[in-house]
């Protein structure tokens, strides 16, 4: 009977540590299907592993950690099934969130192209940035520095001990969240972007002790120190894109026009020669009222323009040549940023550029 009343006196004891263990582990562990999607890329089973990958996301909960596996492991597989541009996207995500992220040495060109051309394109860019800083009263003040891909959606706050609603960044892509160890950046499905540890509080020094006649009352308002603005002093200046940064010998426009110019030239040249044939004939035809010098004059002056059009001729080929295949990358090249992105029941891009 002691034995019994022992080991029951136990039970409270152990439900407590279990309580205690529950409460201190995440909230929410990474995605089941990303387990499964490691199985299907082992298989060699791309198709399957999309799939799942498009599962994992939409599950959310995700870490930094498992993010940046899904946008790898979603890279390969768009590469092995023939789709390089939306491979080059998620390869973009993930240097958004991770820029010191390689490819190993021996992995294949096919798989090393798209991924170095997104290194291209968060150079010039940027990558995903944010910000938190405790304020003196011990809360959070996160502000989203830089978003090229536009994939940060809200921010919350890791608490263990309290579970709290994100706060969805606005216009001024700036959240006040409650005190807590540790803040999270999160897209429109709840997967931690980024996690961050919130910088100490700036303190203040008090204002010292003056006298009040010190000042001349008129003075004040110019004495007095600007308030911080709730928005940056300035923009930063527009990237440059890149086709501008080429050099003009490789823009299709810097041969367009010069083949413009030479087809005018070999088209005037080539009128004034049928004219000047055209002439020679008439003077033939009415030799009464011509001299043969006129005719002669005539041809010569017709060979001549023949031989100009032909030069003209062969410069417009010449130059329309390099246009035509700059132009070619420039179409291939796309104009509108490909974004993949995930919505309750669907997959889908979104399309960003000029129209």
């Amino acid at each position: 009977m002691v034995r019994c009343t022992a080991a029951l006196s136990l039970v409270p004891a152990l439900g407590l540590a279990l309580g205690l263990t529950l409460a201190a582990a995440p909230v929410r562990a990474d995605s089941p299907h990303l387990a499964e999607a490691r199985r299907a890329v082992e298989a060699v089973d791309y198709d399957a592993a999309r799939r799942l990958l498009v599962d994992a996301l939409r599950d959310g909960g995700n870490s930094p950690a498992a993010m940046r596996e899904i946008y790898r492991l979603s890279a390969r597989a768009a590469v092995v099934l023939d789709q390089r541009e939306l491979a080059e996207q998620f390869y973009r995500r993930w240097l958004a969130i991770d820029p010191d992220a390689a490819l190993p040495d021996d992995t294949a060109p096919k798989l090393r192209e798209p991924f170095v051309a997104a290194q291209a394109y968060i150079a010039a860019h940027g990558r995903l940035r944010a910000t938190a800083r405790r304020t003196p009263a011990g809360e959070i003040d996160v502000e989203l520095i830089a978003d090229p891909l536009a994939m940060a959606h809200a921010a919350a706050a890791l608490d263990p001990a309290a579970r709290r609603p994100p706060a969805v960044f606005g216009a001024e892509r700036r959240v006040r969240l409650a005190e807590a160890p540790r803040v999270a950046i999160l897209d429109d499905r709840g997967n931690h972007l980024l996690e961050l540890e919130p910088t100490a509080a700036v303190a203040t020094a008090p204002a010292a002790d003056a006298p009040a006649a010190a000042v001349p009352a008129t003075a004040a308002p110019a004495a007095a120190a600007p308030a911080p603005s709730a928005t940056p002093a300035t923009a930063p200046p527009p990237e440059t894109p890149a086709e501008d940064r080429r050099p003009r010998i490789r823009r299709w426009l810097t041969w367009a026009i010069p083949t413009g110019v030479f087809a005018l030239g070999a088209a005037g040249f080539g009128i004034a020669a049928i004219v000047s044939y055209g002439n020679a004939r008439t003077i033939t035809a009415s030799s009464g009222g011509y001299y043969l010098s006129d005719a002669q004059d005539s041809v010569r002056r017709g060979r001549t323009f023949v031989w100009v059009t032909i030069g003209a001729g062969a410069a417009t080929v010449a130059c329309a040549i390099p246009a035509a295949i700059y132009l070619a990358r420039d179409l291939r090249r796309p104009r509108v940023v490909a974004a993949p992105t995930v919505a309750p029941g669907a997959l889908g891009l979104v399309l960003v550029g000029r129209f």
